[in-house]
Parts: structure tokens; sequence; C-alpha cells
């Protein structure tokens, strides 16, 4: 059986998730300069919330998906850097975080998808 050398899934998450955090702001900035007028005042955000009024935010509240994806990798950029030396462990943190931006930035295009 082949050994994982976790240093380098390491180094290739953490750059997954800066490709990841760059496209995303890239995203919200094109949408910000390009739709921002033609976005309607109401946009679907909070779709854990029942149906109706409650799911609507702002569109100005359409930037919450990515201070999260900036939230996520500061914090486990310096998660990582705590861990240190425990490899498998820095790559679940690392893996995960992929993980959970690629939802949001999925779900940021979903909505603007959505109304548009």
């Amino acid at each position: 059986m082949e050994k994982i050398d976790w240093y380098k899934v390491c180094q290739k998450f953490f750059l997954w998730q800066w490709v990841i955090m760059a496209a995303a702001l890239a995203f919200g900035i094109g949408v910000g300069i390009g739709l921002g007028k033609s976005l309607p005042t109401q946009i679907p955000l909070y779709y854990s919330r029942p149906w109706g009024e409650e799911q609507l935010a702002g569109k100005a509240e359409l930037v919450v998906p990515l201070l999260g994806i900036v939230f996520s990798v500061l914090l486990s950029s310096f998660l990582v850097k705590k861990v240190g030396s425990d490899k498998v462990l820095a790559a679940l943190i690392l893996g995960s975080t992929v993980v959970a931006e690629m939802m949001l930035l999925l779900a940021m295009i979903r909505i603007v998808v959505l109304v548009i």
C-alpha cells in the first residue's frame, strides 16, 4: 500500500481554498458592479427558513456568503498553523473548509441565476 504524503495534500487543499475564495470574491464583485442595479430589492437568501417572506433578504445581504467564505479561509489558516505538526488533522480542516466554501459559492451562483 502506498503511503500518503499529507504535507502535499495540505498544500493542495490550502491552494484550493485560496483559489475558491478568489473566485468567490471575483464573482461577488462582478455581480455587484455588473448586475447591482438590475437585481431585485429582495432576494431569496435564507433557504432554511419557512417559505415566503422569511426567506427574503435585501440585495446588500448577498455579501453574507462572501464574508462566510473569507472568514472560513482565515479561520482554517489559523487553525492549521496551530496544529502544526499533525498533517492529517490539518488536511481534514482544510478539506472541510474547501467543501464549505464550494457550497457557499454554489449557493451564491444559484441565488443570482434564480433572480436574473
